[in-house]
């Protein structure tokens, strides 16, 4: 079985070189706040995502990893929400066997084969 970490590495890493993304556009482990200041000026609760896709200063997708062993849509109704406070329109979620996409704008999603060009 494998960890969500081989699952990048094996998987999604050589994916998204083989998609043409340089490793300029692509930040791995991606923290923000979710905007909220509470009381005493703390800010409200920290969010992560496994990768954020940009070009041109514009966030593009977020990417979810799963382990292999995982469906690959496991988690993607909050990767979707992470994806709306960072005003990102595309959602990517896979377990490195299976990639599901999911656009904001349509409200639609499938399973691809193959992750879009920065293009």
């Amino acid at each position: 079985m494998t960890s969500e970490a081989d699952t990048r590495a094996n998987y999604i890493d050589p994916a998204l070189k083989a998609a043409h993304w340089q490793p300029g556009n692509i930040i791995r482990e991606h923290y923000f706040t979710d905007g909220r200041k509470l009381a005493g000026g703390v800010r409200g609760r920290r969010c992560f995502v496994d990768y954020l896709l940009h070009k041109d200063n514009r966030y593009l997708a977020v990417v979810e990893a799963k382990k292999e062993s995982e469906h690959p849509t496991k988690g993607l109704q909050q990767a979707i929400d992470y994806a709306k406070k960072l005003l990102v329109r595309f959602v990517y979620s896979s377990n490195g066997k299976q990639t599901y996409e999911f656009d904001l704008e349509t409200g639609k999603g499938d399973y691809i084969e193959f992750y879009p060009t920065p293009q």
